[in-house]
């Protein structure tokens, strides 16, 4: 009598190599997600000298920051600036995840300054953006990364940490 055998894999072989995929895939996913939001965080920053520069330029013609009688969204001064200074006014890549752009005009330095409501006197401004990772201050060594942040009152940077939020001023 001859016997058939068959060849091919045994379900335990089987199913073990469906738990490596599966851890495989569970690393590899999750490692994808803290790319995603560093790489955010890298878009809000560049997003943020694009600002600063359009700003800038503002100030140049108009001899004062655009005035916001409240620190608030950034597009509240978005028709201010653009076209004429930024061809589109950039957005927080986090979309509906509750992340956007804030800006405050500011008359005075440091500590010490305070919002503005009267033109003459914007001689400065706060840009803030919410990060979502951790990232080392020395990333971003141009300007503050601060946790100087309390509700609407947030009218200087901080000092250099890490995390929290992402602060620009002149």
């Amino acid at each position: 009598m001859r016997r058939f055998q068959t060849r091919g894999f045994t379900l335990i072989e089987l199913l073990v190599v469906i738990a490596i995929i599966a851890i495989l895939a569970s690393i590899i996913l999750a490692s994808l997600g803290t790319a995603r939001s560093k790489s955010r965080d890298a878009r809000r920053v560049a997003d943020f000298r694009q600002i600063q520069i359009a700003l800038e330029m503002y100030n140049n013609d108009n001899y004062h920051y655009p005035v916001l009688a409240t620190y608030g969204n950034i597009s509240v001064i978005g028709s201010l600036l653009s076209p004429a200074y930024i061809s589109v006014l950039p957005s927080d890549p986090g979309g509906g995840a509750g992340y956007v752009y804030k800006y405050g005009s500011l008359t005075g330095s440091g500590p010490t300054a305070t919002y503005c409501t009267v033109a003459a006197s914007c001689n400065s401004f706060v840009l803030v953006a919410q990060l979502e990772s951790a990232t080392p201050a020395s990333t971003f060594a141009s300007s503050y990364q601060g946790t100087a942040y309390s509700g609407s009152a947030v009218t200087t940077c901080g000092t250099a940490v890490n995390g929290g939020y992402y602060c620009v001023r002149p």
